[in-house]
């Protein structure tokens, strides 16, 4: 298992975090397509929040990534 934990403060977190709750079920369509996922979470916080994201590898957590940037920058 492989495991990246993401903590997201400062100007524009918490902004980043409604956004993602706004459109959560279309990041996990993106992501879930990821081979190797095992779980991916969101966890708030007072000014953003963490993302921990499981994989079978380290492969799988690199293609989540890149995934996970294609999603950012296509979301409205």
């Amino acid at each position: 298992m492989y495991a990246v934990v993401r903590n997201y403060s400062g100007a524009g977190a918490k902004q980043l975090f409604d956004v993602l709750e706004q459109r959560k079920a279309d990041v996990e369509a993106v992501i879930r397509e990821v081979p190797g996922l095992v779980s991916y979470t969101l966890l708030r916080s007072g000014d953003g929040g963490v993302s921990v994201t499981v994989c079978k590898d380290k492969a799988g957590a690199d293609k989540l990534e890149r995934r996970r940037v294609e999603a950012l920058y296509s979301i409205d």
